[in-house]
């Protein structure tokens, strides 16, 4: 009888993971500005970033800063940038802007993307846009979770992403990962293997 109740017991907690979301954002919209300052030094101001190289940043405690909030662009002009982070937002609660680039917020399942590309040519009007080698750029937070990682890549060949580069942890993982231990644990009692 102490089966059947532990059997129902465990599948009703593994019914109500389906329930549990792992965004946990704080109200209010986020925001994500990515501008190029200047840099008046010959040696690298910022950490050094290459178009097609992965690279990451997180945000700060407070969830207002970027850790770290500079990148030097090296190797070749950066002509969209594509950032993701794990939480699905609503890409209208999301806003991203920059000063050499339009952006565009997409939600990819559990993964909220921020591409920034250079905005459709008009007739005569077609702005430079993009970073070019050397150019220091920097990436300012406002209202994300605090230490939220974020994972970057410059240059895409195909244009904006229709599928997570990242994935999400599903919330039930832990759970699962936490029922098997206390399994273990009950099963070495029982049979006297841990002291």
């Amino acid at each position: 009888m102490k089966a059947f109740r532990l059997l129902w017991a465990l599948s009703l907690l593994f019914a109500w993971c389906g329930f549990a979301f792992g965004d946990g954002l704080p109200p209010g919209d986020p925001r994500m500005v990515v501008n190029d300052p200047i840099c008046d030094s010959d040696s690298p101001c910022a950490q050094l970033v290459s178009p097609l190289v992965p690279f990451t940043f997180t945000a700060g405690a407070d969830g207002n800063t970027a850790m770290p909030g500079s990148f030097q662009v090296s190797g070749a002009d950066f002509f969209n940038l594509d950032i993701e982070t794990i939480g699905a937002i609503p890409p209208n609660l999301v806003d991203c802007q920059s000063n050499e680039f339009a952006c565009t917020v997409t939600d990819l399942g559990d993964v909220t993307d921020m591409f920034f590309h250079i905005p459709v040519c008009e007739e005569f009007e077609c702005p430079s846009g993009g970073f070019p080698n050397g150019d220091v750029f920097t990436i300012s937070l406002l209202g994300w979770q605090p230490n939220q990682e974020f994972f970057a890549i410059a240059n895409l060949p195909d244009g904006q992403p229709t599928a997570a580069r990242i994935s999400a942890p599903e919330p039930s993982a832990l759970l699962l990962l936490g029922s098997g231990a206390l399994a273990l644990l009950g099963r070495r009692r029982i049979f006297g293997l841990g002291h």
